[in-house]
């Protein structure tokens, strides 16, 4: 007897159910440890972004006082 056919929608969360179970989450000390190197890292660009920004920003009014 041939196998009923599910639903695509049912089909799917099934699929979706399986998946979740092959990961491998992290711990809670490695998520911690993660999530504050992002902030760092996030905050070191925005540094390096905004002296860069100055940087432009005083030379373009240097630039404009010349005139």
């Amino acid at each position: 007897m041939a196998e009923a056919k599910l639903n695509p929608f049912v089909q799917y969360f099934k699929g979706a159910r399986s998946e979740l179970s092959h990961i491998v989450w992290p711990t809670r000390k490695e998520a911690t440890r993660l999530t504050l190197l992002v902030i760092g890292a996030s905050g070191g660009i925005g540094l390096v972004l905004a002296l860069f920004d100055f940087g432009l920003n005083k030379g373009l009014e240097y630039l404009l006082s010349l005139r």
